[in-house]
């Protein structure tokens, strides 16, 4: 789904009735677009922060000769934009008293991470039911940054998939909600996982959010036991996983 089809937010009749918000990244909008077709946004909070510039310094260039114009930019109010058909609102910090006065103000049901910096308790727990997240492995494996790249380089197949849990105060150690296992294709790289991951995880928020509205369900804790932890890839990693894909293919790929 590109950026431009999340004008029309007309929703499924099948959609959980819990009101939500997505925090996301201006890197997240396109995953915003198929939540908002299938669950009830109570509203989008875009933290532009770690992009470094305010919207006004990127969006021209991310959006220009799309077919339908955006006029966001041209309206001085956060919440002037109606193009979703839902509430939009910009923070510099979606940990800020600002970001948390908007999330109050939308009396949200739960909260969607949908990428970007970590979330705060103070953040994260003022939805009434919490805050769930996607994460792109099969948790406790593989907690942190750039999971896909990290199941590939410790040849850790079996937890290559997504993860939707709700969020605490530790790194991707929030009780689980559903997990989704992927395969590796041949031809399969990072940047390939990562882009299935999101297409998988977009359906699996979904699922996620039913199961949350149909069953109450706090999801199941994870085994510390068997929790790892990642860092973030070098220029070494990433020569010695390029020099090793073609190996890998051939052991795993299906």
């Amino acid at each position: 789904m590109s950026i431009y089809s999340m004008t029309d937010a007309s929703q499924t009749s099948s959609a959980p009735c819990l009101r939500v918000a997505l925090l996301t990244t201006p890197s997240g909008l396109d995953t915003c677009g198929h939540l908002v077709r299938h669950l009830r946004v109570a509203g989008i909070l875009i933290d532009y922060g770690p992009w470094g510039r305010r919207p006004q310094a990127w969006m021209g260039r991310m959006w220009r000769g799309l077919r339908h114009g955006f006029d966001l930019l041209r309206k001085p109010s956060p919440f002037a934009w109606s193009g979703l058909g839902v509430p939009v609102a910009w923070t510099a910090n979606i940990n800020s008293e600002h970001a948390q006065r908007i999330l109050r103000r939308w009396s949200c049901d739960l909260g969607i991470i949908v990428g970007g910096r970590i979330v705060k308790r103070s953040t994260f727990a003022i939805p009434r039911l919490g805050t769930i997240n996607k994460h792109s492995s099969l948790l406790p494996r593989h907690r942190g940054l750039a999971a896909e790249y990290w199941c590939l380089y410790h040849e850790d197949l079996d937890a290559l998939g997504v993860t939707v849990h709700f969020v605490d105060d530790g790194c991707d150690s929030g009780p689980i909600l559903l997990q989704r296992p992927m395969n590796l294709s041949r031809g399969d790289t990072p940047g390939s996982l990562r882009q299935r991951s999101e297409e998988l995880g977009r359906e699996a928020i979904v699922e996620a959010v039913r199961l949350i509205e149909q069953t109450g369900t706090r999801g199941i804790t994870q085994n510390e036991t068997l929790a790892t932890i990642n860092g973030k890839p070098t220029p070494r990693t990433d020569q010695e996983l390029a020099r090793r894909l073609p190996q890998l293919w051939s052991k795993y790929a299906a």
